[in-house]
């Protein structure tokens, strides 16, 4: 279909639908490991294609919203957000969030039914900025001084929370299985912390049925041979991360009395913003 329509001059957006269509049929081949390395090679190049009309338009910029794991210029494995970082020429600024606590809205096993569960990221930069008084706080890792406890704090890894569309009983039995651990200034240009997140509210009425809706390899339920595993592999890097954790913990509350002390000095600064909920 696609030669077809380029032999007859068919229109560039058709021409990228049928692109659309041929990823998400090549995704549903493929496994977990091998289907989320493509899967953000696809969407990279439908972001690049995306700037590219809107440039045509005299558009210079896009915003483009998505999960950290995604839109992250920085990691493990080759996301969409490093791919598009590698292209200097397209700007890519990356605006990560976290959360200290958050009431999460996600669905259980059962397709038709979702719970509100409560985590906390274990992420010091998100607790500094709540006990700096911001419910959300924006701050540019640029305008962070090089020798402050704040900057030393986002080039170190250290914990924060990545949750996404699914719930399971090993997060509330294993806290680390929801959250990384990672530079927060190496995955991204600034963040965005929230003292207190607010669940997602589902529209029952625009809801649609899991049947109606493709499914994505990426997202099917894990066997218990793969949750086993995965829980077998989360405790035995508790062991390392524990070596880690300790050093961290023994300075962690002189690190929480500075940067709440650097964060009310430098708020007026352009590099950060908050804004305070009504009490």
């Amino acid at each position: 279909m696609k030669k077809e329509l380029e032999s007859k001059n068919g229109s560039e957006n058709a021409i990228h639908f049928v692109d659309i269509l041929m990823q998400h049929s090549e995704l549903q081949t493929l496994t977990n490991d091998d289907g989320a390395t493509l899967r953000d090679q696809f969407m990279a190049e439908n972001v690049q294609w995306i700037l590219q009309q809107e440039q045509r338009n005299g558009h210079e910029k896009i915003f483009v919203t998505g999960h950290n794991s995604h839109v992250a210029k920085w990691g493990s494995f080759d996301s969409m957000g490093k791919l598009l970082s590698k292209d200097a020429a397209n700007g890519y600024y990356v605006i990560g969030t976290d959360f200290y606590k958050t009431h999460c809205n996600m669905p259980t096993r059962s397709p038709e039914k979702r719970t509100i569960q409560v985590f906390y990221s274990h992420d010091p930069l998100a607790k500094a900025a709540k006990l700096a008084g911001f419910d959300i706080c924006w701050l540019d890792f640029t305008k962070v001084p090089e020798n402050s406890e704040l900057g030393r704090q986002a080039s170190e890894y250290t914990y924060m929370g990545t949750l996404g569309e699914s719930y399971s009983i090993i997060m509330r039995l294993l806290p680390p299985s929801y959250r990384m651990f990672q530079p927060p200034a190496e995955l991204y240009d600034s963040m965005i912390f929230v003292t207190d997140a607010n669940p997602t509210k589902i529209l029952e009425n625009n809801v649609c049925k899991t049947s109606c809706l493709p499914t994505c390899p990426l997202r099917e339920e894990k066997s218990f041979s793969q949750r086993a595993f995965l829980f077998i592999r989360i405790f035995a890097n508790l062991q390392d991360k524990a070596k880690i954790s300790y050093t961290l913990s023994t300075r962690r509350l002189r690190f929480m009395s500075q940067t709440a002390q650097c964060l009310r000095h430098i708020s007026h600064e352009p590099g950060i913003h908050s804004a305070k909920g009504e009490q």
